[in-house]
């Protein structure tokens, strides 16, 4: 922390270069309730883990399930569960299902957004709502809150899914309409998690 937060910044000025704002320290991982250690057989390289997860999922498991700064323990398993859980069924399979829904009803074309009725303001709010809470989350350093945030979303969008069942909107001709708001919501849903 000296160089951080002395040194750097003492050099910074002499340049005259403006200083950071903030200094972040992380916490450590503990594997097995220990802190990681080579001498102790419990480190475990990044490549073990994105060899099997990919290098996205390994992010995504570190920036989630460990508060930024604190000490954090990995495990395997837990990592597998949020992986199937979160990002394979939750945001992986709604992704899925809407890009297939749009492709196969509209020709791979967005439909336009029709008259919104409650459900689809509930949608539209949770996404300005989810990219403010993210946004304010991250300015504290809170990634994992920020992606909370994102997931609330993704349960959210999931469970319009089931309640507006395009699928069988699709099968109305005079539900065309509906359906094409109804997809759009969901791709703009998809959209803001994206981002």
């Amino acid at each position: 922390a000296r160089f951080h937060a002395v040194i750097w910044p003492a050099m910074l000025m002499a340049a005259g270069l403006e200083v950071p704002r903030a200094v972040f320290g992380h916490g450590w991982l503990l594997v097995g309730g220990e802190k990681m250690s080579k001498s102790k057989l419990t480190g475990i390289a990044p490549s073990q883990i994105t060899d099997v997860f990919g290098s996205d999922a390994f992010r995504y498991y570190f920036l989630s399930a460990i508060a930024f700064g604190q000490d954090g323990s990995f495990s395997w398993e837990d990592l597998s569960a949020r992986y199937q859980a979160e990002l394979a069924n939750g945001l992986g399979n709604l992704a899925s299902r809407v890009v297939a829904m749009v492709g196969r009803y509209f020709d791979g074309v967005v439909p336009p957004l029709g008259e919104p009725d409650r459900g689809d303001e509930f949608i539209l709010d949770g996404a300005r709502q989810a990219t403010a809470d993210a946004n304010a989350a991250i300015d504290r350093f809170e990634i994992d809150d920020a992606i909370d945030a994102a997931k609330r979303l993704v349960v959210a969008l999931n469970g319009y899914i089931t309640d507006e069942e395009p699928w069988v909107l699709a099968k109305d001709p005079a539900q065309r309409e509906r359906l094409g708001t109804v997809l759009a919501v969901a791709v703009h849903g998809l959209g803001t998690l994206a981002i």
